[in-house]
């Protein structure tokens, strides 16, 4: 094997997903004849049935059920359940799954001729699950409570903070009239918006894909406990209060209009998510038919990952889809200072073993550098040689026409959304020499004060979801 010497990113990692189809809402169907990994291009076993309980499970939980404090890429696409933005992406599988679309909006938003004012339309007609009218001001209200709150929500990200020519602000400290003196974004009608940003910026509508669009009435804002019962503009609202560590239960929204929603079917009449289930337990539960959809969508467990590649039968029902991460060495600068000590780490590893032990093919792909190829999608930042939308799935035997399959791609709902799996701790400093101080870590890229060395990009095993 030709050795050199540097920093040589080793892979992209993917995902073996185990495909539930059906399953709890009725039970009962015939053996998959799909071939392996189909649910990474298109939509399988696909259905327009509405009725059933769609069962999820999570390993952990949910860093927040607040659309205005949640960052992790799971619940990004979860809370669309309950809390429609002014834009999103193309729910049609393949290379326009990263295409905008409205949501809540008319249509895309217009800009001024330096793109430094965003206009947006949103929809007349569109309510909140007790009857009452979404505006414009409800928008600018949840936008400004995510990103100017004083501190009270930590989870979420700041880019309209970033980005909005707006002033020092803080919502629970205003006294009577929290939007007072928040003129970054106008609202000269109900159903108008203009956002006025500090710099010129093109890639502004990725931006109202964020969950933080989500309307929020002022009334109903109870600051880190709105949390427990989100006032939902979706097709689907909190049955009771959501309980941390235990489980959070959804059903229908009765004023939530399918005509004026081109990104959501809601065809189960429930949703059911229990949490703190341990994922060897996930993934048993998923082969047996009791739950649908593993919500962390990180792939089956290494028990369960190496059953599944070993069972030829069960090649139809798996997904091997790119994880977007990254699998690397990381070697800290503060342990090892001397960068010939950091090279020769690097020219004495075994990159193809390396990748052989994360699972060689199935465990993703050797990559040549931390940064990304262009893949067929011009937005992708995959470091990888399949398509975008590819990734690894088990899919049980269709079982219900209750639910219907979905893509498996794991596509973030924004561009700018970042994994929603958290770096690892830095180690504790020590001698700067070179023993055993490299570590191996999974991220989409170094943390500052860092110079690694990509290994194979994860792939894992996981349940393909079922369409709502």
């Amino acid at each position: 094997m030709k050795r050199t010497l540097g920093f040589v990113a080793l892979g992209a990692a993917a995902s073996l997903f185990l495909s539930a189809c059906g399953g709890a809402a009725t039970g009962g169907g015939s053996d998959s004849a799909d071939s392996f990994d189909l649910g990474s291009t298109e939509v399988v076993n696909a259905s327009d049935k509405a009725g059933g309980t769609l069962k999820y499970a999570l390993a952990a939980d949910f860093d927040s059920t607040d659309p205005g404090n949640t960052y992790y890429a799971f619940n990004w696409n979860f809370s669309r359940y309950y809390a429609r933005t002014l834009l999103a992406f193309n729910p049609e599988p393949g290379d326009k799954a990263t295409d905008l679309i409205p949501d809540m909006a008319v249509d895309l938003p217009e800009p001024n001729d330096d793109f430094t004012e965003w206009t947006v339309k949103i929809q007349e007609g569109l309510k909140y699950e007790d009857g009452s009218e979404i505006t414009a001001q409800d928008i600018k209200y949840g936008i400004a409570r995510a990103n100017f709150n004083g501190g009270v929500f930590t989870e979420g990200p700041q880019y309209f903070k970033a980005h909005l020519d707006q002033d020092d602000h803080n919502v629970y400290d205003n006294g009577d009239d929290p939007l007072a003196g928040f003129d970054s974004i106008e609202t000269p009608d109900d159903h108008t918006l203009v956002f006025h940003l500090k710099d010129s910026f093109a890639e502004f509508p990725n931006v109202l894909t964020q969950p933080q669009t989500a309307p929020v009435p002022i009334d109903a804002d109870r600051e880190a406990l709105y949390q427990e019962k989100v006032v939902s503009s979706g097709p689907y609202k909190f049955d009771g209060q959501y309980e941390p560590g235990v489980k959070l239960n959804l059903e229908r929204n009765e004023h939530w209009d399918g005509d004026t929603d081109p990104v959501r079917q809601a065809l189960p009449d429930r949703i059911e998510v229990e949490i703190g289930v341990s994922q060897d337990e996930i993934d048993e539960r998923l082969l047996s038919g009791e739950l649908d959809v593993d919500l962390a969508g990180t792939g089956v467990g290494p028990a369960m990952n190496a059953r599944l590649l070993d069972d030829e039968s069960a090649q139809g029902n798996l997904d091997n889809p790119y994880s977007g991460a990254l699998r690397y060495v990381n070697i800290h600068l503060p342990i090892i200072e001397d960068v010939a000590c950091r090279q020769a780490i690097m020219y004495a590893a075994d990159r193809d073993s390396m990748w052989r032990a994360w699972g060689g093919a199935t465990g993703g792909d050797r990559a040549t550098s931390l940064l990304p190829r262009r893949s067929r999608a011009p937005t992708s930042s995959r470091t990888c040689t399949r398509p975008p939308t590819t990734r690894v799935t088990w899919t049980r035997p269709r079982r219900s026409s209750t639910s219907a399959v979905s893509r498996t791609a794991s596509r973030p709902t924004s561009r700018s959304a970042p994994s929603a799996r958290r770096t690892s701790r830095p180690p504790r400093r020590s001698s700067s020499r070179c023993p055993a101080s490299a570590s191996t870590s999974r991220s989409s890229r170094s943390r500052p004060g860092t110079s690694s060395a990509s290994t194979p990009v994860r792939r894992t095993t996981s349940v393909r979801t079922t369409s709502a």
